[in-house]
C-alpha cells in the first residue's frame, strides 16, 4: 500500500488515504464518468507577459473565457427582487461604460482574498506553475460582486499582515495538503499562513469590532478544524467520498445560522430533500469527533450528513460549521464546484446538471453574497489611488486561465503563478 500522490493527494481534500487505485478501479472510486461536451483540442500559442516586474506564461482562450464568464454576469433570478430591494447598489444594476461617471460603484466592492496552493510535481508537465487557484474559485467569490486577490500559500508574516490589511475577507479552498506531517509534527506553509488569517480576522472582532469574514470549503473545513482544535490532528476522521451529490441534515435551528439564516426556507428545505450537495474529500469531522474535541467549544455545527463505518453501523459527520463568536463558516461539501465546466474527458455527474440547477445556482451565490455582504462592512482599503496597481499586481485572474488535471481525464481551468524574478514574495 502506498500513499498516491499523483491521483488522489490534489483532489479537493486532505486526501491522505492509503489506497492504490488505477484506471477504471480509480474512475469507480471517484465516481468520474464520461464528459459528453469534451472536445480535444490543440494547444494555443504560449504568449509571455510582464508587468510590474512578474513573468508570466500561458495559453489565452479569449472565446473559451467569454463562455465560461457568461454565467457569472448576473445574479440567479430568484434573487434578483431581493437584491433590487435592498441599499446596496450592485455591479449588474449599473451600466459603468454608458454612464462611467454616474453612480458606478465598481471601485467600491470588498476585495477577497483566496489563498493560493503548490502545483504538485506530478502536474508540471503540463501546468508548468509554482502555485495556483483553480478558476471557478474565483468566478464563485467575483458572482456577488467582490474582487479577488491573490494570496500565496508561502507569503512572508511580514507581507502577508501588510496585504491582510488591504482586503476585506478570505476563502480557503477545497485542496489535497498534509498541513501537519504526522510523523515530525511540521506545518505546511500553507496551514500556517491559514493560521494568520484566522488570527487577523479574530483579531478585527475582538479589538476593531468589525466583521472580516473567512469562508472555507471541504480543505477549507479541514483547515479551520485543525486550527481551532490546537493542532489536534486527531480531529479529523477518515470518511471517503467523492463525486456524491448528497443532502444535509440540519443540526439546529438553521434561521439562527449566521450564515443559513440568510438563506431563504424554500432553498434549505431543497438541500435537505434533492441531493445539492457535492462531496469529494478523505477526510472529515465525525459529529463524535467534535464533541470530544475542543472543537465544541468554538464553533457551532450547522449541518450533518451521514455515512457508513466498517462494521457496517452508521455514523454522522459534520457538513458545516460556524464559529459561535466570530464570522468565519466553513462547508465540507462543494457548492461553487456544482458551477464547473469540465474540460477533459471526465466529469463528475453535478445536481447542476439537473431539473435542481436553479437550486444549486442559489445555493453558490447566497454563498459568495454572504461573503460579500460580511466584507462590505470592515473598513480595510488599498491605499488611496493605488488600487489599480494592487489588483493587476495581485488579481487573481491578472494572468490567463489553463487547463488543470486534476486527476488523469478529470480537467478543469486554473491560474498559475511563477515566482517572480525580483522583488517581494507576494506573488
Amino acid at each position: 500500500m502506498k500513499i498516491v500522490s499523483t491521483l488522489l493527494v490534489t483532489l479537493f481534500a486532505v486526501a491522505r488515504a492509503e489506497v492504490e487505485v488505477t484506471g477504471k478501479d480509480l474512475d469507480d472510486q471517484l465516481r468520474l464518468v464520461p464528459n459528453a461536451n469534451y472536445v480535444p483540442h490543440q494547444p494555443s500559442i504560449h504568449v509571455p507577459y510582464s508587468k510590474h516586474g512578474y513573468v508570466y506564461g500561458g495559453n489565452y482562450d479569449l472565446e473559451g473565457l467569454i463562455t465560461r464568464q457568461e454565467k457569472f454576469m448576473t445574479p440567479p433570478q430568484a434573487v434578483l427582487d431581493e437584491l433590487r430591494s435592498d441599499n446596496i447598489t450592485d455591479k449588474w444594476e449599473v451600466d459603468c461604460l454608458a454612464a462611467p461617471n454616474a453612480n458606478c460603484t465598481y471601485d467600491k466592492k470588498p476585495i477577497i482574498g483566496i489563498l493560493t496552493q503548490p502545483v504538485g510535481t506530478d502536474k508540471k508537465d503540463t501546468f508548468n506553475y509554482n502555485d495556483y487557484i483553480l478558476e471557478i474559485n474565483d468566478n464563485f467569490v467575483r458572482w456577488a460582486g467582490s474582487k479577488t486577490v491573490a494570496i500565496p500559500y508561502d507569503i512572508s508574516e511580514d507581507n502577508l499582515t501588510e496585504m491582510l490589511r488591504q482586503v476585506n475577507g478570505v476563502l480557503f479552498t477545497g485542496g489535497g495538503l498534509h498541513m501537519i506531517n504526522e510523523t515530525t509534527g511540521e506545518q505546511h506553509p500553507y496551514y500556517k499562513t491559514a493560521k494568520q488569517v484566522m488570527q487577523y480576522s479574530k483579531y478585527m472582532k475582538d479589538v476593531k469590532n468589525q466583521t472580516w469574514p473567512v469562508l472555507g470549503i471541504c480543505q477549507g473545513l479541514e483547515v479551520v478544524s485543525l486550527i481551532q482544535s490546537g493542532d489536534d490532528m486527531s480531529v479529523l476522521d477518515e470518511i471517503f467520498m467523492y463525486g456524491e451529490n448528497r443532502n444535509v441534515s440540519w443540526a439546529s435551528n438553521a434561521s439562527h445560522s449566521q450564515l443559513w439564516g440568510t438563506f431563504p426556507e424554500y432553498l434549505r428545505e431543497a438541500m435537505e430533500d434533492h441531493k445539492l450537495s457535492l462531496h469529494a474529500h478523505s477526510f472529515s469531522v465525525s459529529v463524535p469527533t467534535f464533541h470530544r474535541t475542543s472543537l465544541d467549544e468554538t464553533m457551532t455545527i450547522t449541518q450533518t450528513d451521514n455515512y457508513t463505518l466498517a462494521n457496517m453501523s452508521r455514523s454522522s459527520f459534520v457538513d458545516s460549521m460556524e464559529a459561535k463568536n466570530y464570522p468565519i463558516y466553513v462547508t465540507m461539501y462543494h457548492p461553487e464546484y456544482q458551477l464547473l465546466d469540465f474540460t477533459g474527458p471526465k466529469m463528475w455527474s453535478l445536481a447542476s446538471h439537473t431539473e435542481n440547477k436553479k437550486f444549486t445556482d442559489e445555493i453558490a451565490f447566497r454563498l459568495s453574497l454572504k461573503l460579500n455582504r460580511d466584507a462590505r462592512t470592515n473598513t480595510n482599503k488599498v491605499s488611496e489611488g493605488q488600487t489599480q496597481t494592487f489588483m493587476e499586481i495581485h488579481g487573481v485572474s491578472r494572468v490567463p486561465a489553463q487547463d488543470y488535471p486534476m486527476v488523469p481525464g478529470l480537467n478543469v481551468m486554473a491560474y498559475g503563478y511563477q515566482a517572480q524574478q525580483s522583488g517581494s514574495n507576494i506573488e
